[in-house]
């Protein structure tokens, strides 16, 4: 992720093969040119357009840069538009096309959750709340070492408590900067809060936790079962739902219902 930030394009790890090189180097899966045809060309703009944000937002991390907060609302009001125009699933397909997994799950996050917030009849101004709020949710990690973002193996205890450390290193961040919504700031240090008690970094339970939270955290629970990781293949949105619905307590059980008639159709 902080490579990314800085410039990067693409990451490959050790032991490094001379053929996939080789192939990587020049295929086209991750040019534009190789786009599904389904999808507008808005809606290619809008992925590197939350691409170009999250890269800035967290290169402005890594150097002790101010982050341009206005670029990522602007982002957010983008991407709210195509969705509604194009489609959660178009969205998906366009976020996996464009780009590996350093963003792809921010800007996964940020189109389910602006789905389902319009869907819920959000406002715009509750939409574009819902949008910032997922863009910067994993923030905190431009502040977790890139041995541990990048492990292709599970995490050993140490570094387990160390990558549970983000949402606060997410919020402190943020809180410095004036004018951001503190329903923002609560998404960024408690999405991974759970009903029962059982999250982190606070352990909150039940009417501790708002909507926009608890919104965000099936969002984040679900944009990472059907995203592209080394370790896994994406589940599909049926079986994603299948998944959120076994969480049982952690979860908001109307909320679970409600999100996945909004997304559990479409196989992506």
């Amino acid at each position: 992720m902080q490579a990314f930030a800085f410039g990067a394009t693409d990451v490959i790890p050790r032991p490094i093969d001379r053929q996939a090189l080789l192939e990587r180097l020049f295929s086209s899966d991750e040019s534009p040119a190789s786009a599904s045809s389904a999808i507008s060309i808005e809606n290619q703009d809008a992925v590197l357009v939350g691409v170009g944000v999250l890269q800035d937002a967290f290169k402005a991390v890594c150097s002790g840069a101010l982050v341009d907060f206005r670029s990522i609302d602007a982002a957010g009001q983008v991407i709210m538009r195509h969705i509604k125009v194009d489609g959660l699933a178009y969205w998906i397909d366009a976020v996996r096309k464009y780009h590996g997994q350093t963003y792809q799950h921010c800007l996964l996050v940020t189109g389910v959750a602006v789905s389902f917030g319009q869907k819920l009849g959000f406002c715009e101004a509750d939409q574009r709340k819902l949008a910032f709020s997922a863009l910067v949710h994993d923030i905190g990690k431009a502040r977790i070492p890139i041995a541990i973002l990048e492990k292709r193996s599970p995490l050993n205890r140490d570094e387990i408590s160390a990558m549970k450390l983000h949402p606060l290193l997410g919020l402190e961040i943020l809180q410095g900067f004036r004018g951001l919504s503190p329903a923002v700031l609560d998404v960024v240090v408690h999405h991974h809060e759970y009903l029962d008690g059982s999250g982190y970094p606070h352990r909150l339970r039940s009417n501790e936790i708002p909507d926009l939270v608890r919104i965000t955290t099936i969002a984040d629970v679900f944009g990472a079962l059907i995203e592209q990781r080394c370790y896994k293949p994406p589940l599909s949105s049926e079986a994603a739902c299948e998944v959120l619905k076994g969480m049982g307590p952690k979860l908001d059980h109307d909320l679970v219902r409600e999100f996945c008639h909004v997304v559990g159709k479409p196989s992506w």
